[in-house]
């Protein structure tokens, strides 16, 4: 039977082999989607029969105890229904969140009478990595726009690549720029430490595919993203940026994703993840032209 111990640093290790199995290209099944939702989602997991198996929470609903689909060797109709064994041992539903829709079709053939709800507020924005590196062509003229204007306005700015050593003045940046603020909602006052946390592993978080970079204008930090190359799909998990300096969060959208579209030839794809419902959120990741929204569904078994 399945037996499900705590995610760590440490056993990302051994959970990224079986990502990189993941064709759909949705942020929970990536490095990042997991570690720094850990504890809001109260992620742990069992590998068993060469595939891994993750427990946590419904995303809509974080009172009731979810499982992702299973990725690694075992077929999926045995993987789940050792999900359905462990659930009935313990008293659980075996219910499953964030199940990509590429994969319900499958889901569907080995269990007919399974029920589906789609994650209105949870679907990825997957870009065309080509368009946000260049921003050429008529769609992309505001954007463009903005980048220009930032370039003409900020003639001494410079984008660096976001090292080791650095982290220390991004980390001061965003903790006097962002983490004081009263407002904040729980969700996102738990990603701004979930953001703290990556700042201070990114040393072993790069040996998982992390990178990122930052720009600098006239000395002061004014924007940083940080996000994680898998298969072909760069994931953006993190991205601030001032508003004072108009343009920033378009220079360093266009910046990142430039630099790693010449880093790795690999990338095709960029997912810029969800807009967790906010509407202001939603109007941005559609004013830079998805290719299409990666849906998501929670399916009861």
């Amino acid at each position: 039977m399945l037996s499900f111990q705590p995610i760590t640093l440490a056993s990302m290790q051994e959970i990224y082999h079986y990502l990189q199995l993941s064709r759909s290209r949705t942020c929970d099944f990536t490095v990042g989607g997991i570690y720094m939702w850990i504890k809001y989602f109260d992620y742990c997991y069992c590998i068993q029969d060469d595939t891994l198996f993750i427990k946590g929470r419904l995303e809509d609903d974080r009172r009731k105890v979810a499982f992702s689909l299973p990725l690694g060797a075992a077929p999926l109709g045995r993987s789940v229904s050792m999900i359905e064994e462990y659930c009935r041992a313990h008293g659980l539903k075996p219910n499953m969140s964030a199940v990509p829709e590429d994969t319900l079709p499958a889901l569907q053939e080995a269990f007919p009478s399974c029920q589906i709800s789609e994650l209105v507020d949870w679907g990825d924005y997957l870009y065309d990595s080509h368009s946000l590196a260049t921003l050429m062509g008529h769609k992309y003229n505001k954007k463009r726009n903005r980048v220009n204007k930032f370039m003409r306005e900020y003639t001494g700015y410079e984008y660096r690549r976001l090292l080791p050593d650095d982290v220390s003045a991004v980390r001061s940046f965003f903790e006097e720029s962002y983490c004081h603020q009263a407002d904040f909602s729980e969700m996102a006052k738990y990603e701004n430490n979930s953001v703290l946390q990556v700042l201070d592993n990114y040393s072993q978080l790069v040996a998982l595919g992390f990178s990122g970079g930052y720009i600098v204008v006239d000395g002061r930090i004014v924007a940083f993203t940080i996000g994680e190359v898998l298969g072909d799909t760069l994931y953006v998990h993190i991205e601030k940026a001032l508003y004072d300096y108009a343009g920033s969060y378009e220079m360093i959208n266009y910046c990142y994703a430039a630099d790693c579209c010449r880093e790795h030839s690999e990338v095709l794809y960029i997912n810029r993840e969800d807009d967790a419902g906010d509407a202001g959120l939603r109007e941005a990741k559609q004013s830079y032209n998805p290719l299409c929204i990666l849906k998501k569904y929670d399916v009861f078994l």
